[in-house]
């Protein structure tokens, strides 16, 4: 690792800042002295002289600090062209400056103005990659479920279907896909994305990218660089090598661009030392020249740092508000200290891609009142959930279950919600939501079968599952009593002052996100909910509470929880479990208090109640019970939107709760277990071994539940494959020696070593190997052929083919793989590496030959010292298998 370091070079930014220092001072010189008009006469006097002042040299001493050795970018207003429409040429023309301005940032929190006179949309956004975000539209699978599937013309299909939800919601630009790389297993929102390689990502990039913009949506492609972690997430500076970023992290948002990306997203973080928002060399030099992007850069929400740097290294629209990039660049214009032609470079950029999608035509734009046919969403839902499931294990082929089982148990909280997608802005808030046990009650149904689960938690964190009854809560009210708790919320974090509202809650049940309670109009706040707590029957009880920040809770004048701080940055959701001894009738004195920092506000109570002799069960000996009894046993485990989400990392890759004791303790009392795992990133299994079956489903969106019952019925088969790397412990994975750091910095010190690369070059065995899937059926793979083209210098270089087989008794899909791997390379390269794949669905005995081609980009790595992709000649063994790990076809190969 330590050599990996030192060996990176590091891109930086370049210009002298000597010249550049002097051009605008001297223009700063001249306007000052030069006779203007009344509008900049104003700006000369008082505080508006003040703050142009403050700008200018706040852009000076960036100036200063961004020397360098990349000298291709320029700092001045020389930016890369664009290709001219006569369409949006004429509207730019017709437009004031103003208005030009305007349309630079955003006047809420989804949206940009428009402006009627010229015929220009206002641009709606919404999120997200997974869905349209609110109204109920659907939620599909995760970025990571939809990885799993391997199939690109799905993935278009999918990009296709939430761009029309989101016409159907009056949208015209979809805030997704999400690529970052997963590269690091704890980062709390990579399920968003597509796993943790290049290639993979950047095929189905292309794929999600092509598919929202040919239903005339802009696709945004997000967050541009490198924001690969949560912790720290607005100011970490992620140091990355050139060859990593080219070869690794930027490839899917290259890919996106090749695909015609109407916008980029650029993130949080900073980028070797300056925020992604106003880095001249990613925004400038690699996206707008080197990749020629014709679109436009809209800043993530918050990310846009200051209004010269950000302009002039190539960002375009500042969201939600235009704090920077409104007056203040408006001021810079008319002052002189930026020219208008950079602001009409940006302005033609954002025109340019609405001609591009089809914005400007008022017959496409129309379109946005049409909604999709519900049934036809929900069955691609179905499908891409079905397709992404992953069969890790199948010992003595206990899945499907066979159909005259007669006691089968179903255990786990999450058997009976839809664990339908990690927490944060891509959080679908749909209508529909089917869990493990409703789609097995729906398949049985259909089928006319009668093998009904029996169900059971066996563990005590289901705060989704449960709330304190209404009717145990009351709170006084005048010389009686009502129902529910008061309320007091406070405009600050300390419960000081005059609350800012006052209410009545008949329950203890908020997920406000990034909302916050009615009345209260900042983002960090405290609560205070009083009242009593009445139970019908005396005995244990149990409150269980799940909060983000902090929580004190009284109960009869006794603190019996206290924590009183943020939580922000790793697992941010906090979980607490109060026992207390109940008499039944008793009003028992109940206060709770809560404190929210920023933002992902939720706070809920649940209650676990005893049986009518006053015991409280103990979930986990339930479970062991049912387990003995049933034939087969079925525990639900994993994450959840409060476990992984955006905007904290996750504190460790072992699952929560108690649930590996829980399966543990299942498979002793139950040798035909069956482990269904929901999360969006890899999870130890340190009860692997004892298990029979393991079916990876990820977030498999709204229809969860009628996949994973497909899949353990065998209406469906299996088919996908890892997207990332199992490992076996947080140790063995490439960022355990680097996270979580400082808190300042990310060293990205594997370089090219992301997932896979990794753990072939220290010859480790993980988990699972990424690219490993299993089936109900079998395959073959057989008769190799690489056939070079007549001429090594045209693309495609030479064809791949091979012959897949179904050598079972049930039809199926498989992922046939091929690797390239450089054999004595001058330089140092990945053992070997994804250059192509194909999914091929095959009935029992059938066989297809399938072929692929690989170009010279499929042998190269990047120059650093020539700037360019380079393919050395020389010998690379194509290798072709059923995963990184399963690779029995080899052929040598020789490149002049």
């Amino acid at each position: 690792m330590e050599a990996n370091r030192q060996s990176q070079k590091y891109p930086t930014l370049s210009g002298s800042s000597s010249v550049i220092f002097g051009g605008i001072f001297l223009h700063l010189i001249k306007s000052s002295n030069s006779p203007m008009g009344s509008k900049q006469n104003e700006l000369q006097g008082g505080h508006h002289m003040i703050r142009t002042v403050l700008v200018f040299c706040a852009t000076c001493f960036w100036l200063q600090t961004s020397t360098a050795s990349l000298n291709e970018t320029s700092l001045t207003n020389s930016f890369p062209s664009i290709a001219r429409a006569d369409r949006a040429e004429s509207i730019l023309a017709e437009m004031t400056l103003s208005e030009k301005i305007s349309v630079l940032s955003g006047d809420g929190a989804f949206s940009t103005p428009g402006i009627q006179r010229l015929g220009v949309p206002s641009l709606k956004m919404m999120d997200g990659p997974l869905g349209v975000r609110f109204g109920g539209y659907t939620a599909f699978p995760a970025g990571v479920a939809m990885a799993s599937s391997f199939d690109p013309d799905l993935i278009e299909q999918v990009g296709a279907a939430i761009a029309r939800d989101a016409k159907a919601d009056g949208r015209n630009m979809l805030l997704g896909p999400c690529v970052e790389i997963a590269r690091m297993p704890l980062s709390g929102r990579i399920f968003e994305a597509f796993g943790e390689d290049p290639y993979l990502s950047a095929q189905l990039t292309k794929s999600y990218v092509s598919g929202v913009q040919s239903e005339n949506v802009i696709a945004t492609t997000k967050h541009f660089a490198v924001n690969d972690q949560e912790l720290m997430r607005m100011s970490v500076d992620s140091k990355v090598g050139e060859r990593a970023l080219r070869e690794i992290h930027l490839l899917p948002f290259e890919a996106a661009v090749d695909a015609g990306t109407g916008s980029i997203m650029s993130a949080y973080n900073q980028l070797n030392g300056h925020y992604a928002s106003e880095n001249p060399w990613l925004l400038n030099k690699v996206l707008k020249q080197d990749w020629g992007f014709q679109g436009f850069v809209v800043s993530d929400w918050g990310a846009t740092k200051s209004t010269l740097p950000s302009a002039l290294a190539g960002l375009d629209i500042e969201m939600p508000w235009g704090t920077y990039f409104g007056t203040p660049l408006q001021q810079a214009v008319l002052s002189g200290l930026i020219s208008e032609q950079v602001v009409n470079e940006k302005v033609l950029r954002i025109l340019h891609t609405m001609e591009q999608v089809g914005l400007l035509d008022s017959n496409k734009s129309t379109l946005a009142q049409h909604n999709p046919e519900q049934k036809v969403q929900q069955d691609l839902a179905l499908k891409a959930a079905q397709d992404g499931l992953v069969l890790l294990q199948n010992k003595d082929n206990l899945l499907p279950l066979r159909p005259n089982l007669q006691k089968l148990a179903f255990i786990g909280s999450a058997a009976m919600v839809a664990r339908t997608g990690g927490g944060g802005s891509s959080f679908v808030h749909t209508d529909r939501k089917v869990s493990p046990m409703a789609g097995w009650q729906q398949r049985q149904s259909e089928i006319g079968g009668h093998l009904q689960a029996t169900w059971t938690a066996g563990e005590v964190f289901a705060p989704d599952l449960t709330t304190v009854p209404e009717s145990y809560l009351s709170h006084r009210s005048g010389s009686g009593s009502a129902a529910g708790l008061m309320a007091e919320y406070y405009e600050n974090t300390d419960l000081s002052g005059k609350p800012a509202a006052v209410t009545i809650e008949k329950q203890i049940s908020f997920s406000w996100d990034w909302g916050r309670p009615a009345g209260v109009s900042t983002n960090s706040y405290s609560a205070r909910f009083s009242g009593s707590l009445t139970v019908p029957r005396s005995g244990n009880y149990e409150l269980v509470f799940s909060y983000d920040d902090g929580l004190r809770v009284w109960v009869d004048d006794q603190l019996v929880h206290d924590d009183w701080k943020s939580h922000d940055g790793i697992q941010a959701v906090q979980f607490a479990r109060i026992p207390l001894t109940l008499k039944s009738s008793v009003a028992h004195h109940l206060k709770i208090e809560y404190l929210q920092i920023d933002t992902l506000a939720t706070l809920q109570m649940a209650l676990r109640e005893p049986d009518n002799k006053g015991i409280l069960e103990d979930p986990l000996a339930v479970a062991v019970q049912l387990a003995k009894t049933s034939e087969v046993a079925v525990v639900f485990v994993g994450l959840g939107p409060k476990i992984e989400s955006e905007g904290f990392d996750r504190a460790s890759l072992s699952l929560p709760f108690g649930e590996d004791e829980l399966i543990t303790k299942v498979a002793a009392a139950n040798p035909n277990t069956v482990v269904v795992v929901f999360s969006g990133t890899p999870i130890l299994m340190p009860w692997k071994d004892k298990v029979k079956s393991i079916l990876m489903a990820w977030y498999p969106g709204q229809e969860a539940g009628l996949a994973v019952s497909d899949a353990l019925l065998g209406k469906v088969n299996p088919s996908g494959k890892l997207p990332m790397t199992f490992p076996e412990s947080w140790a063995q994975n490439p960022t355990a020696s680097t996270y979580p750091g400082d808190g300042i910095t990310a060293d990205y010190a594997e370089g090219l070593y992301v997932g896979y690369r990794y753990y072939e070059k220290k010859n480790l065995q993980p988990l699972f190997p990424f690219g490993f899937g299993l089936s109900y059926t079998q395959f073959q793979l057989s008769e190799l052929k690489v056939k070079v083209l007549q001429s090594q210098s045209i693309d495609p270089l030479m064809e791949v083919t091979v012959m897949v087989k179904n050598a079972g008794l049930r039809a199926g899909a498989e992922v046939a793989q091929v690797y390239i791997a450089p054999e004595n390379s001058k330089v140092d390269r990945p053992v070997q590496e994804l250059k192509a794949f194909a999914k091929v669905a095959l009935n029992p005995g059938e066989s297809k030959a399938v072929t692929f081609r690989l170009s010279q980009r499929s042998f190269a790595y990047w120059n650093e010292a020539l700037s360019q992709w380079t393919a050395d000649p020389g010998s690379y063994e194509i290798r072709v298998g059923t995963s990184s790990q399963d690779l029995p076809l080899k052929e040598t190969v020789t490149l002049q």
